[in-house]
């Protein structure tokens, strides 16, 4: 006699109801040099009144490292204007007379063809 058993995966919800990896990696440092706990709970006061270090810009007085929305109407030279901020950047040549930061950059020309490029 032949038994069949059911091979069945476990059910498992990809919503709220199934919780959070309790394993968290965190990389960042307090402006005291001490890590943090990702399990600390802190209060708006204390999280508002932390100053923390700034970063150096990478055009002096003109650029700062982050994230930017670059926007305005078509045909402006919106485009030319971050490849040419890129390039420098990417060199570390000076940009009209402001001393640049060589580093590395990530330019994604998602609307531009190859012969535009």
């Amino acid at each position: 006699m032949n038994e069949q058993k059911e091979m069945t995966a476990r059910s498992t919800s990809v919503g709220a109801d199934d919780g959070q990896s309790l394993h968290v990696s965190v990389n960042s440092i307090t402006n005291r040099g001490e890590k943090i706990n990702p399990l600390e709970t802190i209060s708006m006061s204390e999280l508002y009144e932390t100053v923390y270090p700034s970063r150096p810009p990478l055009i002096d007085g003109l650029l700062y490292p982050g994230a930017y929305l670059f926007v305005g109407a078509p045909k402006l030279g919106k485009s030319f204007l971050m490849a040419q901020l890129a390039y420098h950047i990417s060199t570390g040549t000076a940009l009209w007379n402001y001393t640049v930061r060589k580093g590395t950059v990530l330019y994604l020309a998602l609307e531009d063809d190859y012969r535009r490029l």
